[in-house]
């Protein structure tokens, strides 16, 4: 009795963790539209200092941008061959020049939103990050030594 009752407690206690695990941001890009909208507002809030009415301008706006990039998110190739044919390269390229527009339209419009003070730190930023991530694969931890493999 008392081995069902510790394999239970054991069973339960690694159903918790393994639940807690996935809250934390472990599936990151699977994140739903709304709640990256949702974290990049809150992100942008606190750093640029918006107002009200600029957090829900700003709100819309993310949230637009992540269900346009949820809606074009591309299926993966399982095979590894698949994804270096020219087809796929040209969707990548295709995918990548439509991110590009993307960016360049939300920039615009972000900046009709924020103060020029505000626009300035959010490129500031932006450039920052994007020094920091020469590639543009945000999130990705590793020591760049299984990079073209």
């Amino acid at each position: 009795m008392k081995k069902i009752v510790l394999l239970l407690a054991v069973v339960l206690m690694s159903g918790i963790a393994m639940a807690q695990g996935q809250g934390r941001g472990g599936q990151k890009g699977n994140t739903d539209p709304k709640a990256r909208a949702e974290q990049m507002t809150e992100r942008m809030t606190k750093d640029l200092s918006l107002t009200d009415a600029q957090k829900q301008k700003v709100l819309e706006l993310n949230l637009a941008q992540a269900e346009q990039f949820a809606a074009n998110r591309p299926e993966k190739p399982a095979d590894k061959a698949d994804r270096n044919s020219a087809e796929a390269k040209e969707a990548r390229e295709k995918m990548r020049q439509e991110r590009e527009a993307a960016a360049t339209a939300y920039d615009a419009k972000l900046k009709a939103i924020l103060t020029p003070e505000q626009y300035a730190k959010y490129t500031e930023q932006k450039s920052k990050r994007d020094k920091a991530n020469p590639d543009g694969e945000r999130g990705k931890k590793g020591n760049g030594k299984n990079k073209n493999k």
